[in-house]
């Protein structure tokens, strides 16, 4: 048996149940950006429901040059379709012991590259070891990159740190428009959601635990809440 099977069979009572799609664009106007790992599923830490937001996961979480160029379309498309329309938000969430981490090795890193892969000065930029410094640059990217400069200045972006030990999602940056967002001074989280914790943390596929401590790094991220209530009345007018 396949590993997907139980996912077909599961398919089966969606499929079963499903009531008619909602419109293509996210209902709540939010566009996530969020780590692949299996631990930060928005659906069980945020509690994002079908329909609600666009998910864009990769490696950490990062903003690289394919989500951009997605970005990019889903700008084009706002620009030209529904110009008149809110634009969205964009949520850029890092994590805690997050297996990026792993670039910061060199052996690993060298192989990487020598197989294919981004080169070795790429890929350590890629490792996140604080996610409240990587949130940051990664902002920063979205809010200099070509591609996006004729309608990134209408999004809010906002900065987030999810700490896997802890459940808690803080605020990095709030949310704001370009010259808005700001790094949270607070040094007290306030927390927007928190995910009950059914087993110990593990630090294995996705856990760089070890590497952190012989890298002298460690996590800082500064907390505010998130919010992502939008008035339902406006659900419409998006078409991505």
């Amino acid at each position: 048996m396949s590993n997907f099977t139980p996912y077909l069979e599961r398919n089966q009572a969606f499929a079963a149940g499903r009531r008619p799609p909602d419109p293509a664009h996210p209902l709540q106007q939010l566009y996530l950006i969020i780590c692949i790992d299996p631990r930060v599923e928005p659906a069980a830490v945020l509690g994002v429901r079908l329909g609600e937001a666009s998910v864009a996961r990769n490696v950490g979480g990062r903003v690289t040059p394919a989500v951009i160029k997605d970005l990019a379309w889903i700008v084009h498309l706002h620009e030209n379709k529904t110009p008149d329309a809110d634009w969205f938000e964009i949520a850029v969430i890092h994590h805690t012991d997050c297996g990026s981490g792993f670039l910061a090795d060199d052996d690993l890193r060298a192989g990487y590259a020598a197989r294919g892969g981004w080169d070795e000065q790429t890929s350590l930029e890629m490792a996140v070891l604080e996610p409240s410094k990587t949130v940051q640059k990664d902002i920063a990217k979205l809010r200099a990159a070509p591609e996006l400069a004729s309608g990134i200045g209408n999004i809010k972006i906002g900065g987030y740190a999810y700490d896997l030990g802890t459940g808690k999602i803080t605020t990095v940056v709030q949310p704001g428009r370009a010259g808005h967002g700001r790094p949270c001074q607070s040094r007290s989280a306030t927390t927007f959601i928190e995910v009950p914790l059914r087993r110990p943390l593990l630090s294995g596929w996705g856990g760089i635990g070890l590497l952190r401590s012989r890298a002298g790094n460690g996590e800082s991220p500064l907390g505010d809440s998130l919010s992502t209530t939008r008035n339902p009345a406006d659900r419409h007018r998006q078409i991505w």
